[in-house]
């Protein structure tokens, strides 16, 4: 099969960026001619160098968000590279829109990954007039004249259903983890060789950018506050670990102090590599309670170190982790979070049992190689191939 993929921050830092850069490998990988489009500044941006994979650069007009550079726009109305299916990814992106218009010009079937783009809480947070006019006016009408638009999970599904579209909406996870990428070696109760108040604690940990409101990091400095308040737990301690993020480290110490916790809430500084995986691998519960967020890379990598995760439903990876038994899903609330946390972490057994769980889960749905190849019997599906 011959992919294309349209994503305009391609080669930019961050999470998404890198998750889609090892899809379009693992699907090289399987066989598949892969053809990456993406913008660049300038000439001199950093370029991906991705084995096998045709990532085709193109200067853009910042000034004009809906432009489209010719080259670009020739090669998908004439589909000079053949694609049999296109991914472009994002959902409130200008540049997707002449981009769909263009594959459909060629005849190219594309398929839009939203990236959670359309859930309630991201169309409604800030400039939402701006938000329901592009919705309406642009991006709905590429949607619905897509081959399919592919969500991560079940309540994704439900958010894009709401626009009633009635272009087939493909339930496939497209977020991994490589196993070869967590180190054979790990550091043994490594959170308290760096912190020694953390001895003899039961650890609850956070890993991840300090962005109060969307990670929901109000939400579990009240739940821990609640735990401690009704002395449901003496022995808990709260571990953050991440980069600041809009001075939410400062807004959330200020949070602790108000809630008189600040002696067992712990902040460490971003920490990488076999560091990383320790500390996940260490704790006794990973919570990450987003308000949304499409599958996060900290709880696939929880995951698979074989920790157990507590997560909302908005995580868009809660499905998974009830199917296995590897966490538990909890509501968008202090409340919820405080009493699954303290129900579970009573229960030792159950803990045992949901870190082989959650390592069986990483195996069998995490692992790129199986993602990818789920990817493509699903496009041959849609597209007719018979292999």
């Amino acid at each position: 099969m011959r992919i294309g993929m349209f994503y305009k921050d391609f080669e930019a830092e961050g999470g998404f960026p890198r998750d889609f850069r090892k899809l379009a490998t693992q699907l090289q990988q399987l066989g598949n001619d892969v053809y990456v489009y993406t913008y660049a500044e300038d000439s001199t941006s950093k370029k991906s160098k991705i084995s096998g994979v045709k990532v085709r650069r193109f200067r853009h007009k910042l000034v004009n968000s809906f432009f489209i550079p010719q080259e670009l726009n020739s090669i998908l109305k004439n589909n000079s590279d053949a694609i049999d299916i296109l991914q472009i990814v994002g959902g409130y992106i200008p540049e997707n829109i002449p981009v769909a218009r263009a594959a459909q010009k060629g005849k190219i079937p594309y398929v839009v990954i939203p990236l959670g783009n359309l859930s309630p809480i991201v169309s409604s947070y800030k400039n939402k007039l701006i938000k329901f006019a592009f919705t309406h006016l642009f991006l709905l009408p590429i949607l619905r004249k897509a081959l399919a638009v592919q969500a991560s999970s079940e309540i994704e599904k439900k958010w894009i259903e709401y626009y009633n579209i009635r272009t087939p909406i493909i339930v496939q996870g497209y977020l991994g983890i490589f196993k070869s990428d967590i180190p054979a070696v790990l550091q043994p109760n490594y959170l308290e060789k760096i912190k020694s108040d953390l001895k003899n604690k039961t650890k609850l940990v956070f890993l991840g950018r300090l962005d109060v409101f969307w990670k929901g990091l109000d939400l579990l400095i009240l739940a821990y506050a609640m735990m401690v308040r009704n002395a449901l737990r003496s022995d808990l301690a709260l571990v953050l670990i991440g980069p600041d993020w809009n001075n939410g480290r400062a807004r959330l110490e200020s949070l602790s102090k108000k809630y008189g916790i600040a002696d067992n809430v712990f902040f460490l500084d971003p920490i990488y590599g076999q560091e990383k995986y320790s500390a996940l691998a260490d704790a006794d519960l990973f919570i990450h309670p987003s308000r949304m967020d499409i599958q996060p890379r900290s709880v696939r990598e929880a995951l698979g170190v074989g920790c157990p995760v507590i997560v909302t439903k908005e995580t868009c990876i809660g499905e998974l982790i009830e199917r296995y038994d590897a966490g538990v899903v909890v509501e968008l609330s202090a409340r919820s979070i405080c009493k699954k946390v303290v129900s579970l972490i009573r229960n030792t057994k159950k803990l045992a049992r949901m870190r082989e769980n959650a390592k069986m889960l990483s195996t069998e749905e995490l692992d790129w190689a199986k993602i990818a190849q789920k990817l493509c019997l699903t496009y041959d599906k849609y597209l007719g191939i018979k292999r």
